[in-house]
């Protein structure tokens, strides 16, 4: 299981609540960036520059790595094609303003296919297209999945846009089931600053507390998906309540090593942050087309 995040859909990480989390309990947080942005790097603004310089944030470049996913386009092609009906509903949407903007480098050549398809076009600010709504949510997630099973990045993708979220958890009843866990445990032990902090700050914090924050989050993770199995809600409830008396300590230890660097402390109200549980099977269409696209349709084997 991966320890790293590659986060999507934006080229910019945002300055949030949600980051802070990620980037105290995961060992590497990394966002998908064109080539033209590490060469002006001024562009991505002053936050993203501070954690970068911090080595906080990572950058992908994708047309560095989409070479290496051998049916990337092909697979997407057809993932379109599947949709059936629903290929129209989009095309229609298009039709009507329904779009979002991407990069170029992101889709490759996959953006000839978008446009053939209806579902894309130019727009007059090179490189960046337009493409239908629900079709860039899903292609992002897409990207940043194969991108993640690349042995040279080895990250989960994950998002803290509910939308894009709910494409990469998974069918319905386990999502629901799951994050009814997240509201119920996460927000209740994985303590946070509260109030902004440098990034250098953040930088010396994790330096010194990294491996048992870490250690803490996969401890979570663990209970989830024991807890996700337990369909009687009485028991359930109970397991939980065990649960979070059992990580009460490690909860205040680490509270108080957010007071000793003098920040205000809270507990983390962000449901999404593990958005890739062990034992959870992405939605069905973007996880094959994933699987084609990497490993030709096979079922990669757990590292």
């Amino acid at each position: 299981m991966s320890h790293r995040i590659l986060y999507y859909p934006y080229i910019r990480v945002p300055e949030s609540d949600w980051l802070t989390q990620a980037l105290l309990y995961w060992d590497q947080v990394s966002s998908i960036v064109p080539y033209e942005y590490l060469e002006n790097p001024e562009a991505l603004g002053p936050y993203m520059q501070a954690l970068l310089r911090e080595k906080l944030v990572w950058q992908i470049q994708p047309g560095a790595f989409l070479h290496q996913i051998p049916r990337f386009r092909e697979a997407f092609v057809a993932y379109l094609d599947d949709l059936g009906p629903g290929l129209a509903t989009r095309v229609q949407a298009f039709t009507h303003g329904s779009t979002v903007r991407i990069h170029l480098e992101k889709m490759g050549d996959l953006e000839y296919d978008l446009r053939q398809a209806g579902l894309a076009a130019k727009t007059k600010v090179y490189p960046w297209y337009n493409v239908e709504t629900e079709t860039a949510q899903d292609f992002m997630c897409y990207l940043a999945t194969a991108l993640g099973q690349l042995e040279g990045i080895d990250s989960v993708a994950m998002t803290d846009m509910r939308d894009a979220l709910e494409r990469t958890i998974g069918p319905p009843a386990i999502y629901k089931q799951l994050n009814n866990l997240r509201v119920e445990v996460l927000n209740r032990v994985l303590p946070i600053p509260t109030q902004a902090v440098p990034a250098a700050d953040l930088a010396r914090f994790k330096a010194k507390h990294a491996t048992a924050l870490k250690d803490f989050r996969l401890r979570v993770e663990q209970e989830l998906v024991k807890l996700a199995q337990i369909s009687d809600p009485v028991l359930r409830d109970r397991s939980i309540a065990l649960f979070e008396e059992e990580a009460k300590d490690r909860t205040k230890e680490i509270s108080e090593w957010l007071r000793t660097a003098r920040w205000k402390t809270g507990l983390a109200a962000l449901g999404g942050i593990i958005a890739a549980i062990p034992g959870v099977t992405p939605i069905i269409g973007l996880l094959n087309a994933v699987r084609e696209a990497v490993f030709g349709g096979a079922t990669p084997q757990p590292s």
